[in-house]
């Protein structure tokens, strides 16, 4: 389960921008992540309410964004949004290894109280 390492990374990130936000308390977080990343959104946002607990992000609204994978075909030329990670596109069956969307990992935006 590798979502509790990046579940502490994220941590990390929060507290460290929290303090710079001056926040008393961290009520909302917004965490964009690429399907690409094979992550669990659930299970992300779980072990991230357990690693916050007894700190000033404890109880904050959590929303996972889930960015499609999309990548570039070499045969049509054309980009698409990938229904699975092997990366076939859809229309000509040919491999498109340009990952152009869906490997995201980003603490996106914070709502604090100061």
């Amino acid at each position: 389960m590798h979502e509790f390492s990046i579940a502490q990374e994220f941590a990390g990130a929060i507290a460290q921008e929290g303090q710079k936000a001056g926040a008393k308390r961290i009520l909302r977080l917004e965490i964009h992540v690429g399907r690409y990343r094979a992550l669990v959104p659930e299970t992300l946002t779980e072990c991230l309410k357990w690693i916050l607990a007894d700190t000033v992000a404890e109880g904050a609204e959590i929303q996972i964004v889930e960015i499609p994978v999309r990548a570039r075909c070499p045969q049509c030329d054309e980009i698409r949004e990938m229904e699975d990670l092997y990366l076939v596109c859809s229309e000509c069956g040919s491999l498109c290894p340009e990952v152009l969307s869906g490997k995201e990992l980003l603490l996106y935006s914070m709502e604090v109280e100061d």
